[in-house]
C-alpha cells in the first residue's frame, strides 16, 4: 500500500498502460517457447519484456513488483545459459513465473483503483495526461481521412485544400508531445540511481526539447531511453573519487539531444564517463564463445561495439537488480529495428559514450 500511495494516480496509470503492452509481449513469447525451433528468439523476447517491466517498476519505485520481476529474470537467465531445448517442466516454470507476476500486478492495480479510482480510460502521457486518449486519436485520424476522401468526391481540390490542411495540422498537434514531456520523467530516476550507486550526476541536460514526438512512438522510446540512461550511470559515470583522479569534475554529465531533419530523427544519449572497456569486451567474447581468440584479437572497436547489442552479452562482473543480464542493449536494438530505425554506439575509453538512435523521417511522418 505504501508503494502505491507514494505515487500519484497519474504515474500509476502510466505504469499500468506501459506494462499492459509488456505483459502481452511476454505472453506471446511464452507461447512461442513451445516451438523448439524458435525457442532462442522467444526466450530473448520474454527476457526483454520482463527486463523492461522490471525497469519500469524500478522507475516508479514499486519494489515488490520489481523484486518479483527480478526473480523471473533469474529463472530466464538460468534457462538461457543452459543452451538446451526447454523441457515441459521448464515451460511450466516460466508460465508459472509470468502468471505470478501478472497476478501481483493485478493485485496492485485493484488496490490502486480503490485508492485513486478507476485506472483505465484515457491514456497517460510521457509525463502526465495526454491531450486526448489513444483510442480517440485513432478515431480522429480515421475520421479525418474519411472526411478528406468524401470532400474530394464532391468538391474541387482547390475548394477543400485550405480547410483540409487546417484540420490536418490540428490532428498532428493532438497526436504529438514535445521531447521534453518524454524526457522530464527521467530526471529524478537519474538522480536516484546515481545516489544508489554512489555516483554524482548533474541534472539531465536536454537539447531539442521542443522537437515533437508522435504518441505512437512514445512507449517504445520511453523504454529505449530508460535503458540508455540507466547504462550511462551504471556503466559510464564513475564514482566521484575516480573522476577527480582522472581530472574530471566529481559530478558526471548525462545529456540527451534530439534533432529532426528531412531524412532522420536522431536522439543521442551521451555521458562523460569511463567509456567502453574494449579489452573486457574482447575477453568476454572469447569466454562466451562468440569469437575465437584469433578473431577476437583482430576485432576493431566497431566490431566489439556490435557485440554489446547481442542478447545475453554483458561485461558486468556480477548481476545486480540494475544490470548484468545483457538485456538492456538488446531491448534498444530490437525496439529501434521495429521502428525501421537503428541504434549505434560510439565510445572512447576514459572520455565517455554516445548512444545514437536514428529513425527515418518518412516512417516517422507516416505515423
Amino acid at each position: 500500500v505504501a508503494e502505491i500511495i507514494a505515487l500519484d494516480s497519474g504515474l500509476f496509470r502510466t505504469f499500468v498502460d506501459e506494462t499492459d503492452v509488456l505483459m502481452e509481449q511476454a505472453g506471446r513469447g511464452v507461447e512461442a517457447l513451445a516451438d523448439s525451433a524458435a525457442s532462442n528468439d522467444a526466450l530473448a523476447a520474454v527476457f526483454r519484456a520482463v527486463h523492461t517491466f522490471k525497469s519500469n517498476a524500478r522507475i516508479f519505485k514499486l519494489t515488490t513488483v520489481q523484486n518479483a520481476a527480478h526473480d523471473l529474470e533469474e529463472l530466464l537467465a538460468e534457462l538461457r545459459d543452459r543452451h538446451t531445448v526447454l523441457s515441459f517442466e521448464d515451460l511450466a516454470r516460466v508460465k508459472a513465473g509470468l502468471v505470478g507476476l501478472q497476478t501481483l500486478r493485478a493485485e496492485f492495480e485493484t488496490l490502486a483503483a480503490k485508492i485513486f479510482g478507476p485506472l483505465r480510460g484515457e491514456s497517460a502521457s510521457a509525463g502526465g495526461a495526454l491531450p486526448i486518449g489513444e483510442a480517440k486519436i485513432t478515431t480522429l485520424r480515421r475520421t479525418y481521412a474519411e472526411l478528406s476522401r468524401a470532400l474530394r468526391a464532391v468538391q474541387p481540390p482547390s475548394a477543400i485544400k485550405e480547410p483540409a490542411e487546417a484540420v490536418g495540422v490540428a490532428v498532428i498537434q493532438l497526436t504529438r508531445v514535445p521531447m521534453s514531456a518524454l524526457v522530464d520523467r527521467f530526471r529524478k530516476m537519474l538522480l536516484d540511481l546515481a545516489q544508489e550507486l554512489g555516483r554524482e550526476v548533474e541534472d539531465l541536460s536536454l537539447e531539442g526539447a521542443d522537437v515533437e514526438i508522435d504518441l505512437k512512438l512514445v512507449q517504445l522510446l520511453r523504454d529505449v531511453l530508460a535503458h540508455a540512461l540507466r547504462n550511462a550511470v551504471d556503466h559510464g559515470v564513475e564514482e566521484p573519487a575516480a573522476r577527480l583522479r582522472a581530472g574530471k569534475p566529481a559530478k558526471g554529465k548525462v545529456s540527451i539531444a534530439c534533432t529532426l531533419d528531412d531524412a532522420t530523427m536522431k536522439i543521442t544519449v551521451s555521458d562523460d564517463g569511463r567509456g567502453v572497456d574494449y579489452e573486457r569486451v574482447r575477453s568476454r567474447a572469447v569466454i562466451s564463445g562468440l569469437l575465437p581468440a584469433d578473431r577476437a584479437a583482430l576485432a576493431t572497436p566497431s566490431d566489439l561495439q556490435a557485440l554489446l547489442f547481442l542478447p545475453g552479452f554483458s561485461t558486468a562482473e556480477r548481476v545486480t537488480a540494475i544490470s548484468g543480464r545483457g538485456v538492456g542493449m538488446d531491448v534498444m536494438h530490437t525496439a529501434m529495428r521495429s521502428l525501421k530505425g537503428d541504434v549505434s554506439l560510439d565510445s572512447t575509453p576514459g572520455r565517455g559514450t554516445r548512444v545514437v538512435l536514428r529513425l527515418p523521417s518518412d516512417y516517422y511522418l507516416r505515423l
